[in-house]
């Protein structure tokens, strides 16, 4: 790659690939990165990096995940048997793959089962769980 003169979408694109080409050699020692948005002018670009401690597999686990893990679920009128089950709002079916511990209102994460988008929930609107 030549030298970059001032950034633009494609240069940007090509600066992503190789800071995650780096970061993957933390990998070795037990840590993932996962780099954000990236917003950029002509002359510099910022980038939100996430910096985890990866699972016993190699991946990095979702901040909604060990959240949950940590018992976080209470906070949002669940129990821990929740985690999995289906429930269907608006006539479309989700998951309950998480919860984020810091949301008060919409605090549940659910996964679409049509398209695999992740969506938040307040406990008021899971029709179709029993508390």
């Amino acid at each position: 790659m030549s030298k970059i003169k001032n950034f633009s979408d494609s240069t940007v694109v090509k600066s992503r690939e190789l800071i995650n080409k780096k970061l993957e050699e933390l990998k070795e020692y037990g840590i993932g990165c996962t780099l954000g948005n990236i917003r950029y002018d002509d002359n510099s670009f910022t980038v939100k990096l996430t910096v985890s401690i990866l699972s016993e597999e190699g991946k990095v686990k979702p901040e909604w995940v060990i959240n949950w893990e940590s018992g976080d679920w209470i906070k949002h009128g669940l129990r821990e048997n929740h985690l999995g089950q289906s429930f269907k709002f608006q006539g479309e079916w989700h998951k309950i793959v998480g919860c984020k511990s810091r949301r008060c209102k919409q605090g549940i994460i659910g996964k679409s089962m049509r398209d695999g988008k992740l969506y938040s929930f307040n406990h008021k609107q899971l029709d179709e769980l029993t508390f």
